[in-house]
């Protein structure tokens, strides 16, 4: 892929701690149909979107897999995760 596989808005990100760090809460954090390395700690609300293609215009048929632990903060994650799963 030519792009790296976290995105927020047109700013994208190699890692997905780097995107859970420079997120605000209310954003929508986009991924590619990959496995991400954990941990992860989210504490802030979020929308964590997987299984998009390379170029981020569409939903392909995988899921993104988040590998390690992903913990959440004093109840900050009140948005949703899409094709997302921890492993």
């Amino acid at each position: 892929c030519p792009n790296f596989p976290a995105k927020i808005g047109d700013t994208y990100f190699p890692t997905l701690l780097e995107a859970v760090n420079a997120a605000v809460s209310g954003d929508t954090i986009r991924f590619h149909a990959v496995d991400l390395i954990g941990p992860v700690g989210i504490n802030k609300a979020l929308t964590l979107d997987g299984g998009y293609n390379c170029w981020y215009t569409l939903k392909t048929s995988g899921a993104t897999a988040i590998q390690g632990n992903v913990s959440v903060d004093n109840g900050a994650f009140t948005d949703t995760m899409d094709s997302i799963l921890v492993n």
